[in-house]
């Protein structure tokens, strides 16, 4: 964990009334939940399959080698009933905790950029914090991802290398707030949105050519860590219909030729995204 700020926001209403004069007279409050966000660098075994339920909902998961290696498929979900959402602990130094119920992640942004570590900004909002005592946490031993992890960039099945790239994921799941209660009574879906940019070294003119013809096209990156059983812990992100909004190319005084291109992800017959993690865990 690299840093957070959720905290609770009671969203006071004050009211002024005709007897009281020019002073405010009652504060109340209303959407009583917790908002904020967490950054972090993701290992494979521990945190990452928690945050990508959160931000899609929906997750198959199937065992690949018996008791040892896991499979899961983190993939927008279709139905309110497929959303969870999970408690959060925040320790304050050695004094006490916060337990934040209720938690599902909003929007998560994944940057990979040269020879750095993997990093991911997820939006949390939650129910309103107790106070608890503190809990002794345990910690993976896995390594951080990184892009020494990365086995597989591919732009329509061609290898490419991405010098950098980020995606912005809208997961669309959303706070249920009713007219019979001030606080979170559940979850809803709202419309889910995913954009992709990268950058490359410029080298080849048809992917110039293909952005003039808006060629639309498949991305997939796959990161691998450690041995486990007969593969490895790994991530990888699996989008198989983007379509471009950037792509042309400027000159910058004497600076490297690289292509930026921005791309939107549309619905295709395998989906609109799969983030797949394989690790030791059985189920999220």
């Amino acid at each position: 964990m690299l840093s957070e700020n959720v905290r609770y926001n009671p969203q006071y209403i004050y009211h002024r009334t005709i007897e009281g004069g020019r002073k405010l007279q009652t504060a109340q409050s209303t959407k009583k939940h917790s908002v904020g966000s967490i950054k972090f660098i993701p290992v494979y075994d521990q945190g990452l399959g928690e945050i990508l339920h959160m931000l899609f909902g929906k997750v198959t998961s199937t065992e690949e080698e018996a008791g040892i290696r896991y499979k899961h498929v983190f993939e927008p979900a279709e139905s309110p009933n497929e959303v969870v959402s999970y408690t959060i602990e925040k320790g304050l130094d050695a004094i006490t905790a916060e337990r934040y119920a209720g938690c599902s992640v909003s929007k998560l942004k994944m940057i990979a950029k040269p020879a750095d570590f993997l990093i991911i900004e997820a939006d949390i909002f939650g129910k309103k914090p107790s106070l608890v005592a503190l809990a002794t946490p345990t910690f993976s031993t896995q390594d951080y991802i990184s892009a020494g992890h990365a086995v597989m960039q591919t732009l329509n099945g061609f290898n490419v290398v991405y010098e950098e790239f980020s995606i912005d994921i809208q997961g669309g799941i959303v706070p249920l707030f009713t007219s019979a209660s001030d606080e979170i009574k559940g979850l809803d879906l709202e419309p889910v949105n995913v954009n992709v940019s990268f950058t490359t070294r410029f080298r080849s003119v048809q992917d110039l050519q293909d952005f003039l013809d808006g060629i639309q096209k498949s991305f997939v990156c796959k990161w691998q860590g450690s041995a486990l059983g007969n593969a490895n812990y790994s991530l990888t992100i699996d989008i198989p219909r983007l379509n471009f909004d950037e792509g042309d190319l400027a000159i910058n005084e004497q600076e490297r030729l690289v292509q930026v291109r921005s791309a939107t992800a549309i619905d295709s017959s395998f989906g609109l995204i799969k983030v797949i993690l394989e690790n030791n865990k059985a189920s999220y």
